[in-house]
C-alpha cells in the first residue's frame, strides 16, 4: 500500500457502508492520511413528484438531506473513535457525476473508497465498478472497491 495523502470515503450508511468506512479508516491510520468522508443526496426522485406532488417532493428530499447529514456524523464519530479527525461532505445530485465531480477538483486526493453490495443488484456492482475505472484512468486515483 503506497503512502496516501488525503483520503475519501463515500458512505450511505448502512452495515455495508460501515465496513467501507471501517477500511478507510484504518488506511487513514496506517498511512497518516487526511480523511474525508462524503455522502450524496440522490435527487432523482422526479418519479415522485409525478405521483405525489412538488410538497411531497420537497420534503422527501429534506428528509433526505438530513439522513445525509446523520449518516456523515457517524461516520466522522468512528473515525474520532480510532484517532483520526475527518471531514465531511454532503453533495447532492447523480452520486457518480457528485463523486467524480468532488475529486476532479480537488487534486490532492489520492485514494477513493467506496463500496457496493449485491443486494442492490448486479447492475449496481457493474456501476461500481465502471466508476472506479473511470476515476482510476481518468484522475489517477486509486480506488478501492469494496464489494459485498
Amino acid at each position: 500500500m503506497s503512502a496516501y495523502r488525503k483520503i475519501v470515503c463515500a458512505t450511505r450508511g448502512g452495515k455495508a457502508s460501515k465496513k467501507t468506512e471501517e477500511r478507510a479508516i484504518e488506511i487513514a491510520k496506517a498511512t497518516g492520511a487526511k480523511l474525508t468522508f462524503i455522502h450524496i443526496v440522490n435527487t432523482d426522485l422526479n418519479f415522485l413528484k409525478s405521483s405525489t406532488g412538488k410538497i411531497v417532493l420537497d420534503t422527501v428530499q429534506d428528509d433526505l438531506r438530513e439522513c445525509g447529514r446523520l449518516i456523515l456524523n457517524i461516520a466522522q464519530n468512528r473515525a474520532k473513535k480510532a484517532g483520526i479527525s475527518a471531514k465531511i461532505e454532503i453533495r447532492e445530485g447523480i452520486i457518480s457525476e457528485q463523486i467524480e465531480d468532488f475529486l476532479e477538483k480537488r487534486k490532492d486526493i489520492n485514494l477513493l473508497v467506496i463500496g457496493c453490495t449485491t443486494e442492490e443488484g448486479k447492475s449496481s456492482v457493474g456501476e461500481a465498478r465502471k466508476l472506479a475505472e473511470r476515476i482510476r484512468k481518468d484522475l489517477g486515483i486509486d480506488v478501492l472497491l469494496l464489494e459485498d
